[in-house]
C-alpha cells in the first residue's frame, strides 16, 4: 500500500493545486456587491428624474389646457381636471371619473380656480417625495409657476399657482 501512495504522490506534485482560495472568492464577491450598489443608485436616480420630468409634462399639459379654457371663457372660473377632459383639452387619462388620474408617484393631480380671484389656477399633485418635490418646483418655477406654500411639499403634496404673477 505504501508503494502505491508514493507512486501517486510522485505523479501529482503538491505545488500544483487547482481552484480558488477563500480570499479570491471573497474579493470577487466584494467587487460584485460594489457594482450592484452603484447600479441600484443609478437606477434610483434615473427613475426619480423620469418621474419629475413626467410630472412637469403633466402640469404643462394642464397649464396649456387652462390657457385654452381661459381664452374661451375669459376666466379660470369653474375649471377642474374633469371639465378640461370633457372639453377635449387634455387626455382622457387625466379624468378623475375613470380612476386613471394618477401622477408618476401614484397620487392624483387636480386643478381648481383660485377662490378669491378667478385669474389663476391652483394645481396639486399628491404623494410626491420631498426630494422630487424640490426638483419639480425648480422646473415649474422656470415655467412661470409659483409653488404654494413656500415650504416645499408639506405632507408630500406639491401645490402651485399659475400664472405666478397673480396675486391671491
Amino acid at each position: 500500500m505504501r508503494l502505491r501512495t508514493r507512486a501517486l504522490s510522485k505523479a501529482l506534485p503538491a505545488t500544483h493545486c487547482s481552484g480558488y482560495s477563500l480570499i479570491e472568492l471573497m474579493l470577487a464577491l466584494a467587487i460584485v456587491s460594489v457594482l450592484l450598489v452603484i447600479a441600484t443608485r443609478y437606477y434610483s436616480t434615473t427613475s426619480s428624474a423620469q418621474k419629475v420630468n413626467s410630472a412637469a409634462n403633466m402640469l404643462q399639459v394642464v397649464i396649456n389646457a387652462s390657457e385654452d379654457f381661459k381664452n374661451s371663457t375669459n376666466s379660470y372660473a369653474g375649471i377642474t381636471i374633469d371639465k378640461l377632459v370633457d372639453q377635449g383639452l387634455i387626455p382622457q387619462s387625466f379624468s378623475t371619473k375613470t380612476n386613471t388620474n394618477i401622477n408618476p408617484w401614484g397620487g392624483t393631480i387636480t386643478a381648481d380656480a383660485g377662490a378669491d380671484n378667478q385669474n389663476f389656477i391652483t394645481m396639486t399633485l399628491t404623494h410626491v417625495p420631498k426630494a422630487d418635490c424640490k426638483n419639480l418646483t425648480e422646473i415649474m418655477q422656470a415655467k412661470g409657476v409659483r409653488p404654494n406654500p413656500d415650504d416645499q411639499c408639506p405632507q408630500n403634496i406639491y401645490s402651485a399657482t399659475y400664472p405666478a404673477t397673480s396675486e391671491k
